[in-house]
């Protein structure tokens, strides 16, 4: 039995199980295997909302010292605390998925509410994640003599569950199974979960990230000393909100290889790269965009909230989405009834936006919002007669119809009508 110091995924793996989290790179993306890891902690980080859980930095001041926190000692059972986040895990289930490891985080998120669960019951020591195709096993011990002496209260609502954690690994089923058995006692043994390598070497990634952020000053406790075994901890975890997809979305640096500029594109001068190779490379997914702010025709509109919803303003509408999580301070409240500007997440961006008509609605306004709908808004032909004009020849010709913008203001936006992007969204 030996504990990861690292995770053995592959750049393609991680490229797909970001895209699992709704972190979508560029197509063609030549970011390296680092750059990826670290996009990929900072997704994880974010997933348990790291720096909303602990706001004055830990990892500045030599990390988490648990010798500060109490246990958790609240009536409340913890397995509520671990399913707060899971909201967006209904939507999860209904996307289509190209590839199985893009299922690898849906299914930690659903796997770690299921421990805390089990822990509410009193009923496990060990919990196993196995992959009999390469006869491989995760042991996570998660309590001692079925005590919570592991479970410390980060705040009243987040709980932190102190885990040791290793690997088994066999040249058969039958050795395999025998490891385990010889090593999580009888009685102690809970659920054993049927996970796939990659979704295992997940859930090690996100143990090590945690182990990294605890403090060396932190002396751990007698029972969960172990040398056999590596300390992680576990943390209420759930999809990223929309403000961290869209900042982990976005290229850093060249857009392609996420190395230092040196140059930018001279027709829209909106995208930087590091050189002519990247440059060329990139040509096919950028040309869209590249054509409609060059050569495109762009109107100046105002965007409003729904004209009536003053009439309504005493009622309450919000909706749920994939990226929803009701501990956020950072979601967006529906634009139908909107007293302040929206929040700009794609600060100078060029952006995608899907316009139409609203079921029931006047003929005199069309419905905007983007992939993430951080805003739902109103183009009016009251206030915007060419361009309403514009949108409603597209949209007659487009039954799903996706445009370019670029915020300009609180309330400003520029849309191009005449640029169709090369490849449709399908949201």
């Amino acid at each position: 039995m030996s504990a990861l110091d690292h995770h053995n995924l592959s750049r393609d793996d991680i490229i797909h199980i970001l895209k699992g989290m709704n972190i979508d790179l560029s197509p063609n993306t030549k970011l390296n295997a680092t750059k990826l890891e670290h996009r990929l902690d900072d997704a994880l980080d974010a997933a348990q909302r790291f720096s909303t859980t602990f706001p004055d930095d830990p990892d500045a001041v030599g990390g988490i010292n648990l010798s500060n926190f109490t246990l958790w000692n609240r009536r409340v059972p913890i397995v509520d605390a671990f399913t707060r986040r899971t909201w967006a895990a209904i939507f999860q289930d209904n996307r289509g998925y190209e590839d199985q490891r893009q299922l690898a985080f849906p299914r930690i998120n659903q796997l770690i509410p299921d421990i805390s669960k089990e822990i509410d019951k009193k009923r496990i020591g060990y919990v196993i994640l196995k992959d009999m195709t390469i006869f491989r096993a995760v042991m996570i011990r998660v309590c001692v003599l079925f005590l919570f002496f592991s479970t410390y209260e980060i705040n009243e609502k987040t709980p932190l569950i102190l885990v040791n954690y290793a690997v088994i690994e066999e040249e058969d089923e039958e050795s395999l199974q025998e490891s385990i058995t010889d090593l999580t006692p009888e009685g102690k043994r809970g659920r054993a979960y049927h996970m796939s390598d990659v979704e295992q070497n997940l859930i090690i990634t996100l143990l090590s990230l945690n182990r990294k952020h605890l403090s060396p000053r932190f002396r751990l406790p007698a029972d969960v000393r172990d040398e056999r075994c590596d300390v992680g901890f576990l943390l209420p975890i759930g999809s990223l909100n929309m403000k961290d997809v869209i900042r982990l979305s976005k290229a850093r640096a060249c857009v392609l290889c996420g190395e230092e500029p040196h140059s930018t594109c001279k027709a829209c001068l909106s995208v930087q790269y590091c050189g002519k190779v990247c440059q060329k490379e990139d040509w096919r997914n950028h040309k869209s965009l590249c054509k409609a702010i060059s050569s495109g025709k762009w109107y100046n509109v105002v965007l409003e909230p729904n004209p009536f919803s003053a009439l309504m303003s005493r009622m309450y509408k919000t909706s749920i989405t994939r990226y929803y999580d009701d501990s956020d301070e950072t979601q967006t409240p529906s634009a139908e009834v909107l007293d302040e500007a929206p929040p700009n997440y794609y600060e100078n961006d060029h952006y995608l936006v899907r316009l139409q008509v609203p079921l029931g609605a006047d003929a005199n306004q069309v419905l905007v919002y983007d992939e993430y709908k951080t805003f739902e808004l109103h183009l009016s032909e009251a206030k915007n007669p060419e361009a309403f004009l514009a949108a409603l020849f597209a949209v007659a010709r487009e039954p799903k119809m996706y445009r370019w913008v670029h915020r300009e203001g609180e309330w400003d936006w520029k849309i191009c009508f005449d640029r169709i992007p090369d490849r449709l969204p399908t949201w």
